[in-house]
């Protein structure tokens, strides 16, 4: 009867019934691409499993890490060229406009942002007395200014490093005759 369930053989169809005496397939395996790098297979009518295949290598994709450029599938797995953490920033000068400090550096390759650090003179070295550090983060170029008056009998120094995706760069290294030792450890930035 017209409705009745029955096999078709056809592990592909999913709902099977007899139509005008023939065992009909409907309701079919849709088969869809696993991921960015493959494509939609086809159904094995004897499993009713679809298959996976690899988009070609080269193919552009985007594997969620930031701090890779380039990337591709290759075997059906994307990836990418990994990036490069900022090296330490050079040249920082502090100028003085009004009560205000303004501090300009040399702009660092592989930089998309710069961390500001200031600190007590009488706290130094960097990192070892956190509760008197503060932070000026985010900044988007090679420049930066603090308003904030020291108080009297009070100095502040001040660090920058470079950030991007991948990392941060460092405060730069804390020297003994001359030669850098010890790197400059902070964790006021995140």
């Amino acid at each position: 009867a017209n409705g009745s369930a029955c096999t078709d053989a056809n592990a592909c169809t999913q709902t099977d019934t007899c139509q005008t005496g023939v065992c009909t397939g409907a309701n079919s395996v849709t088969c869809t691409a696993s991921d960015q790098c493959h494509v939609a297979g086809t159904c094995n009518t004897g499993t009713g499993v679809c298959t996976n295949p690899n988009k070609a290598n080269g193919t552009a994709c985007t594997d969620g890490n930031a701090c890779t450029t380039s990337d591709v599938c290759s075997e059906g797995s994307c990836s990418g060229t990994a990036g490069t953490v900022p090296g330490n920033v050079a040249s920082v000068l502090a100028t003085k406009s009004g009560t205000t400090a303004v501090f300009n550096w040399s702009a660092t390759a592989e930089a998309s942002s710069y961390d500001m650090l200031r600190g007590k003179v009488s706290s130094w070295p960097v990192g070892s007395s956190p509760a008197t550090e503060t932070c000026f983060g985010g900044v988007l170029v090679n420049t930066a200014s603090d308003g904030t008056v020291p108080g009297s009998g009070v100095g502040y120094w001040y660090l920058v490093r470079a950030q991007n995706a991948c990392g941060s760069g460092g405060y730069g290294s804390q020297a003994s005759n001359g030669i850098p030792t010890v790197p400059r450890l902070s964790g006021t930035c995140p």
